[in-house]
């Protein structure tokens, strides 16, 4: 779990300990009562298969709000978070739709019950509607977006996992890895071939130095580490994001009859380098503290 006083670092596996306490779940993520996880798993849609699993939007957050920059100084944090998760296919599963994702962004991340097809991640009513030739479904409503302004005003940096191609998307295939940067269209992005990507226990890595500002994912299968993909991209997330941000996971299916699939996380580690400065205070307190009366 978080250390008190310290830079962050936590470590929850899904798979042996219920860690909803330290979770802020929303929407859909709130699969088990009030909790969003039992003792296997951390479910971010809905996940029973008949009882209406499409047009389903969940988050699931770490419920303090993270140091990711100091306004004083300007130092930005580097950091270091690894997850294992599955994308599965229900029985009634027709079209594979759409996608899961870990973002970083401003402190409560907001509610996208329009998002589906944005992975929960932003809300249509902030990206500019004018092109009535390029309809997105959810939540059995249609808007339009214009395919060439899909600038969100939320602050957001997501790295996607997303298996259904929107007219947004590479149109090479419908599986695929990005990095979104306020916007749906993504920076930087790798073809995943569906086989290697759904039903599959796989281990996400993402990192970011802030010597660099490079912002890389490594994402691996769990029974076969040879099969792997990765994109990275240099990114200022001081310019992007506020000093304080949430970090987290969230997951949508699609619209209509079949477009939907179960997205499930087993284990979450963070590690951040960056230390608070009243922590910093304290800590050189304590120290002269100790050599006075040592003195």
């Amino acid at each position: 779990m978080a250390s008190p006083g310290n830079s962050l670092s936590f470590n929850m596996d899904f798979t042996k300990h219920d860690y909803s306490s330290n979770l802020n779940c929303t929407l859909d993520a709130l699969n088990y009562g009030n909790r969003c996880q039992d003792l296997a798993s951390l479910g971010l849609t809905k996940n029973m298969p008949g009882g209406g699993i499409d047009s389903s939007v969940g988050k699931a957050f770490y419920r303090q709000p993270v140091l990711l920059w100091d306004n004083t100084t300007g130092e930005v944090t580097s950091f270091n978070t690894a997850f294992s998760f599955q994308i599965q296919m229900t029985q009634e599963t027709k079209v594979l739709a759409d996608g899961l994702a870990f973002f970083l962004s401003a402190y409560p991340p907001p509610d996208s019950t329009d998002g589906c097809r944005a992975l929960g991640l932003f809300n249509l009513s902030s990206i500019s509607i004018s092109s009535p030739s390029h309809p997105i479904y959810c939540n059995s409503a249609s808007v339009t977006v214009d395919k060439m302004s899909k600038q969100a005003t939320t602050q957001m940096v997501a790295v996607e996992f997303d298996t259904y191609r929107n007219w947004w998307d590479p149109q090479q295939s419908g599986c695929h890895i990005g990095i979104d940067i306020n916007n749906i269209t993504s920076t930087v992005y790798e073809i995943v071939p569906n086989s290697s990507f759904i039903g599959k226990n796989m281990t996400a890595q993402i990192s970011y130095n802030n010597l660099t500002q490079i912002l890389n994912l490594l994402l691996s299968q769990d029974d076969d580490p040879t099969i792997n993909f990765g994109i990275s991209t240099r990114v200022n997330l001081a310019s992007i994001l506020p000093t304080e941000i949430a970090i987290g996971f969230s997951a949508a299916t699609g619209w209509g009859t079949g477009s939907f699939e179960v997205h499930l996380l087993y284990s979450w580690s963070f590690n951040s380098t960056l230390v608070p400065r009243n922590n910093i205070k304290s800590t050189l307190s304590g120290w002269v503290q100790r050599f006075k009366y040592r003195s």
